[in-house]
């Protein structure tokens, strides 16, 4: 039988014609998608970091006015009678919003690593953690805890500080990548 051309000419004619024809539009829609996500990448991006931006003016709103609390908890406290005493549940008291911004500075810290890396360290956020349970340690009222609530505490700064000293012994940066 003769044959005037074989399935392989046939189908690379075929396409040829079909990248002369259609080429253009299959490029320029390539194309267009990928403008068009770059795009929305952008803006989302954008968006990302306004909310990061609007989130660093709270908290330092927020640091500031509990850095002025503390300080105005201190003064009313030490001139009230028995003036310049303090009794053991205040001190607690301050104790406490000491760590409350220290925590705050630490997630500011946290957020501005965001912004300026783009990356989040695993280490830091298990500190403030563990800065958080410290905090909560230290101003618990052991009479009216429940034992069960103080074991569950213990186990939790147990599980934190062994994650902590692993990440640490590993010598390798445990950090995920935000883009």
């Amino acid at each position: 039988m003769f044959v005037l051309f074989s399935h392989e000419h046939f189908f690379n004619q075929v396409k040829l014609i079909f990248i002369r024809t259609f080429g253009y539009y299959v490029r320029y829609c390539v194309s267009d998608n990928y403008q068009r996500e770059y795009f929305m990448m952008k803006y989302v991006s954008g968006f990302q970091k306004l909310i990061i931006k609007a989130i660093i003016l709270m908290m330092i709103v927020v640091i500031l006015s509990s850095t002025l609390e503390i300080g105005w908890i201190i003064l009313s406290d030490l001139i009230e009678p028995p003036v310049l005493f303090l009794n053991v549940e205040k001190v607690l008291d301050i104790f406490g919003l000491f760590f409350l911004v220290l925590i705050g500075i630490e997630l500011l810290e946290t957020i501005k690593m965001i912004i300026n890396e783009s990356t989040l360290n695993v280490d830091v956020i298990i500190l403030v953690g563990i800065t958080a349970i410290v905090r909560k340690v230290m101003i618990i009222d052991l009479k009216t805890t429940p034992p069960l609530f103080l074991v569950g505490m213990g186990v939790l700064v147990i599980a934190l500080a062994g994650a902590y000293y692993l990440i640490n012994r590993s010598g390798k940066e445990f950090r995920c990548e935000l883009k």
